[in-house]
């Protein structure tokens, strides 16, 4: 059996890798055993993938296709949520114009978070992107509102610290948005599923040797993910088991009435046919993040990079699927 070491941040949108550990439980596997390594940022995250000290790993979709370019063999194999990010706003602005020379913070900039706010702010005729060496050419645009990476846990004491309120916002994952706004650092703008509705964000990649080598052993992860997909779709529909709802707490070191908030609020959406991954989702997101960001490059080479079988093989034998995917 096959001990499959998959890297995760304790966060909503990895939700799936929380509550199949539960599922596992009850499926029995012959091939496979599920093993989630935390991190507590996307670097020590990339850094643990790049080391082969685990076998996959749940990345934002951008930092996944630049790892995959780079020569990085790994595959996509499915999405693990849509949506699920929520914009908080630190102060009440009276036009949009009194945003500028603010920070909006980011956990990364190879994400869609960092998309879907480029693309609010370039609406407005607004340049968001990292602060510039103000001796730079004249053709170099200044932002007119200035992103800056940190960690999500660092966001919280960054906007704690900030007495000039020279911080606008930031865009946040649960829980630490709920602890942002408990605390009266920030508001709720809105989620970034209004920004992009049912926007991929995160996915689960997986090193390609690993699939060649146990495939068997990948499909049944596979499905437990597919299994635990479908009972956090019938905890957002209220119709759920009582142990998964205890599993997300525990994942997220919450309260069973704070995940249901979670849950409404984020709009994520973990329905299990939603997950495929699809090209034409990369696409909209390579030509933006390329042409306008210019964060990825161009030729940006996805060929090989989606491989929709082994999801497509779990979700036909999904108990209960096809009834699920057709109401919705």
């Amino acid at each position: 059996m096959l001990s499959i070491r998959i890297g995760h941040q304790r966060i909503l949108d990895h939700l799936i890798l929380g509550a199949a550990q539960t599922c596992e439980k009850d499926m029995h596997l012959e091939h496979a055993s599920l093993v989630p390594v935390v991190s507590e940022t996307w670097d020590s995250l990339c850094d643990a993938l790049l080391e082969r000290k685990i076998h996959g790993a749940f990345l934002p979709i951008p930092m996944a296709m630049d790892l995959f370019d780079a020569g990085i063999d790994i595959c996509l194999l499915m999405f693990v949520h849509r949506s699920g990010r929520l914009f908080l706003q630190s102060r009440t602005p009276t036009t949009l114009a009194s945003l500028k020379n603010t920070s909006i913070l980011l956990s990364s900039e190879y994400s869609v978070d960092n998309m879907v706010l480029h693309r609010f702010f370039a609406s407005a005729n607004f340049h968001f992107d990292k602060f510039q060496d103000p001796d730079a050419p004249e053709f170099v645009r200044q932002p007119d509102v200035i992103q800056e990476i940190v960690p999500d846990s660092i966001m919280l004491q960054m906007m704690s610290l900030d007495e000039k309120q020279d911080i606008a916002g930031c865009v946040m994952c649960q829980p630490f948005a709920s602890r942002c706004m408990d605390q009266g650092m920030a508001k709720m703008l809105c989620a970034t599923d209004d920004l992009w509705q049912d926007h991929p964000c995160c996915g689960f990649v997986l090193y390609k040797d690993v699939l060649e080598e146990h495939p068997l052993a990948v499909e049944e992860i596979l499905s437990v993910f597919c299994e635990s997909a479908w009972q956090l779709h019938r905890l957002q529909t209220n119709e759920y088991e009582p142990k998964i709802a205890l599993a997300a707490a525990e994942f997220l070191h919450q309260d069973i009435q704070n995940i249901h908030e979670f849950l409404s609020s984020s709009k994520i959406n973990f329905r299990p046919d939603k997950l495929v991954p699809e090209q034409k989702a990369l696409d909209i997101i390579l030509t933006y993040m390329s042409r306008e960001m210019k964060i990825l490059p161009e030729h940006t080479n996805m060929d090989g990079f989606i491989i929709p079988e082994p999801l497509n093989n779990a979700l036909k034998k999904l108990p209960g699927y096809m009834e699920g995917s057709e109401t919705g």
